[in-house]
């Protein structure tokens, strides 16, 4: 059952993401289909990718019966597809009118995988033994993406999402949304930690 249920969220997190760059290629950009890489700048795609490439590792190289620290980035790649989940859910999702293959990537990243990832954590927590220790290396790729998001918003006045844009919301909105995002993946590392951990 573990092994299909890593496979099923290999498998909806591609289709999610190839959905997106067709969608791009075929209908965004159909004269230029090299814009489609423009997708990956996007927390959804990049958390997504990291699922998929974590449990991709998981079958095929069984990283988490060799190393325990391993094993227990999947607490991180939760907490990454439950942010995009909750964000996109509650705030995002009202804002984009999305068709054909945009719509099923977007289900497949943002509802199905983030849903599928959960239940496999939950499923299996006593497999696991999280620490608070975790949640330090957990935080490294939410930290270096906010670092990409503010540098690219500062180049191209772009900062892609709505509770980041400085030009509506002012400085100190924008460190308000980075404050409130690194607390929300705090809250979620100790729900990892102290609820779903075996001890």
């Amino acid at each position: 059952m573990k092994r299909y249920w890593r496979l099923f969220v290999v498998v909806i997190g591609t289709l999610g993401i190839l959905s997106l760059i067709f969608d791009e290629v075929f209908v965004g950009n159909p004269g230029s289909p090299l814009q489609s890489i423009h997708i990956f700048k996007y927390f959804t795609v990049q958390s997504n990718l990291v699922a998929v490439i974590y449990f991709w590792m998981l079958l095929r190289l069984k990283i988490d019966k060799k190393n325990e620290k391993w094993k227990n980035l999947v607490g991180g790649v939760m907490i990454y597809t439950t942010i995009t989940f909750l964000i996109f859910a509650i705030v995002l999702e009202g804002l984009w009118d999305e068709n054909g293959l945009a719509q099923l990537g977007s289900i497949c990243l943002h509802y199905i995988n983030p849903l599928l990832i959960i239940g496999y954590v939950v499923y299996f927590r006593k497999e696991y033994n999280f620490k608070f220790k975790d949640s330090l290396t957990w935080v490294i790729y939410p930290i270096l993406y906010l670092l990409f998001l503010v540098l690219w918003g500062l180049i191209t006045s772009d900062f892609l999402y709505p509770f980041f844009q400085v030009s509506e919301i002012g400085v100190l909105g924008l460190m308000a949304s980075i404050i409130g995002l690194v607390g929300l993946f705090f809250v979620l590392s100790f729900g990892v930690v102290k609820i779903l951990s075996k001890k």
